[in-house]
C-alpha cells in the first residue's frame, strides 16, 4: 500500500512529500517546515522477499523549482532544526552531515536515488538548496525514520 502526504509551501509554492511503502511499513516520514522557492518529493520502498539476503530498500529525493542547470545540494542530516539561512528568507531544517552536490536539469529538476543498506536505521533528514531565479531557494525538509 502507499502513504502520501502534501502541504502548502510558503510564497505560493506548492510542495509535496510522498513516501511509498511496499510489502509492509519499514519507515515513517514527517515533512519539516515550508518550502522557500523550490519543492521536494521523496519516496522510500522496501521490497521484502522470503530470503532476507535478497531484501532491498531504496529511496529517492526529487528537487523541483530550481533554475535550469542550477547547482544544488542535497543536505542529509540526523536532526531537525529551524535555522534562518543568512541573506535569504529560507530556513535550514537539518544540520547537514552529508552534502551531495548535484546539477538541476533544463527544467530545474533533479533526482537522487540510492539503495539503503539494512544496517542503516534511525532518523535521517533531507533538504535541497539551490539557485532559483538568481537567488537561493530551499525546499521543505523531510525526516525519515527507518525501522
Amino acid at each position: 500500500f502507499a502513504s502520501h502526504g502534501a502541504a502548502a509551501g510558503g510564497a505560493g509554492v506548492s510542495t509535496n512529500a510522498q513516501i511509498t511503502f511496499a510489502y509492509g511499513i519499514a519507515a515513517t516520514s514527517v515533512e519539516l517546515g515550508n518550502a522557500c522557492g523550490a519543492s521536494m518529493e521523496g519516496w522510500y520502498e522496501t521490497e521484502a522477499v522470503s530470503d532476507p539476503a535478497w531484501s532491498r530498500r531504496t529511496m529517492q529525493a526529487s528537487l523541483r523549482g530550481a533554475s535550469p542547470h542550477a547547482p544544488a545540494l542535497l543536505l542529509v542530516g540526523t536532526d531537525r532544526v529551524q535555522l534562518p539561512i543568512p541573506d535569504s528568507r529560507c530556513v535550514l531544517y537539518t544540520t547537514p552531515i552529508v552534502l551531495l552536490p548535484i546539477t538541476a536539469n533544463a527544467l530545474g529538476s533533479a533526482d537522487v536515488g540510492t539503495d539503503v543498506p539494512e544496517s542503516v536505521f534511525g532518523a535521517l533528514s533531507f533538504q535541497f538548496v539551490a539557485l532559483g531565479g538568481g537567488q537561493l531557494v530551499a525546499t521543505q525538509g523531510l525526516s525519515l525514520l527507518l525501522h
